[in-house]
């Protein structure tokens, strides 16, 4: 569980930086193209472009939230929400799976 907990957190972190291109070394760049093809995939993207139907406007702000299935307001995110949203999609809540992983075993999670 952790090994798609931190793959899903990778996409999420890059997913949150606003690069359209990907530098190939030479000072040359490339526009990104991902080939869609997994069932669980095209839905995770098809609710993703969902979300672009009424966008959220971003914020940085704290929410308290229910657990499970928690969300800030619908017109209201950052980068992960979207992801958060995304994986709803395909009926998981990244919310629910973390904090399982996490009772399961907290000394795994780094510290700060």
């Amino acid at each position: 569980m952790r090994s798609v907990i931190l793959a899903i957190l990778a996409g999420l972190l890059f997913g949150c930086r606003m690069v359209p291109h990907i530098s190939m070394g030479s000072g040359s760049t490339q526009p990104v193209r991902v080939a869609v093809t997994s069932p669980t995939a095209k839905l995770i993207v098809a609710a993703a472009r969902a979300q672009l139907v009424s966008p959220a406007s971003y914020t940085g702000a704290y929410y308290a939230m229910l657990y499970p299935s928690g969300d800030v307001p619908a017109d209201k995110g950052a980068c992960v929400d979207v992801v958060i949203r995304a994986l709803r999609g395909t009926g998981k809540d990244l919310q629910k799976l973390i904090h399982q992983d996490m009772v399961r075993d907290f000394v795994g999670y780094p510290r700060h």
